[in-house]
């Protein structure tokens, strides 16, 4: 997996599921049967997480056929659980204002504003180092995004104020110690900060109000969008815009409306015509006999 340029949260995930596999069967993988994995997945209580387990024991199971450690497969005909759409939810223009208008400490100021103004994800808030931020050309890049990929992300006015005086080296999220936050820590911080303005929500919301805030200031150019949010299929951005109540009104209301009539011509000024000059009659100048 590390060959695979696999991102280090991605590893732990994968070895907490197979470690949860290998407690509920208490046995070898070889001896493992599909009834054994649908009562594991069973005990799981979230979708998501039975989703995510599911992956990582199909893709262990495959590699272990594929080297001949194994003959057996008794994944290989479970379905992953479906997992259902999730519903955007953005913050409200006041929601984001209230936040951004807490008088906190620079570090949670930060994070809040690379969440709602950059579109980070917490596990991206914590690499972030101040090497990757240039304020002179005002961009900051992500290093090892989901799916290792990198990507540039302008700065938002509110970020580049609140990343000046930048340090040149090191993460850029930093507790009062000198330690750098984990991205559980930083969901926390970011959590009860929400909860200081009556917002019952998580970290991750403010990711889905730069998602939302994004597309409409585009005019929904759902490409440029998931360009800055690191998606490299839009159809997973457009799991992160919302559609705004007055917009979606607005929509509606004008649907199948006659089309408003199209103004009138205004006549044209009539037409005026300079009358010729009239013509000077050519007198010949009288010639005088001159007197000598």
């Amino acid at each position: 997996m590390r060959a695979r340029g696999l991102r280090r949260s991605t590893l732990r995930r994968r070895v907490t599921g197979l470690l949860s596999l290998q407690r509920y069967v208490a046995t070898g993988p070889e001896a493992v049967t599909p009834e054994m994995i649908e009562g594991w997945l069973n005990t799981l209580p979230m979708l998501r997480t039975r989703h995510a387990y599911h992956s990582d024991a199909t893709l262990f199971y495959r590699w272990a056929n594929r080297r001949g450690h194994l003959t057996v497969n008794p994944i290989e005909d479970i379905a992953p659980p479906r997992v259902p759409q999730s519903v955007p939810r953005p913050l409200s223009m006041a929601e984001s204002a209230a936040l951004l208008a807490l008088p906190v400490d620079r570090h949670l100021g930060l994070m809040l504003r690379l969440g709602l103004c950059a579109g980070l994800r917490v596990s991206e808030i914590a690499a972030l180092r101040w090497e990757d931020v240039h304020l002179g050309e005002g961009v900051l890049v992500v290093r090892d995004g989901k799916g290792g990929k990198d990507r540039p992300v302008p700065l938002h006015p509110e970020l580049l104020r609140a990343l000046a005086p930048p340090l040149r080296t090191g993460p850029v999220i930093l507790s009062s110690r000198g330690d750098a936050f984990t991205p559980h820590t930083i969901s926390i911080r970011l959590g009860a900060l929400m909860a200081a303005v009556g917002i019952k929500g998580s970290a991750h919301q403010l990711r889905h109000s730069f998602g939302t805030e994004a597309a409409r200031v585009s005019n929904g150019n759902v490409v440029a969008v998931a360009h800055l949010m690191g998606h490299s299929d839009p159809e997973t951005t457009m799991g992160y815009v919302a559609l705004g109540a007055n917009e979606g009104q607005s929509i509606v209301t004008s649907m199948w409306s006659p089309a408003p009539p199209s103004p009138e011509p205004e006549p044209a000024p009539p037409a005026t015509f300079a009358a010729p000059a009239r013509p000077v009659a050519y007198r010949p100048f009288p010639m005088r006999r001159c007197h000598r």
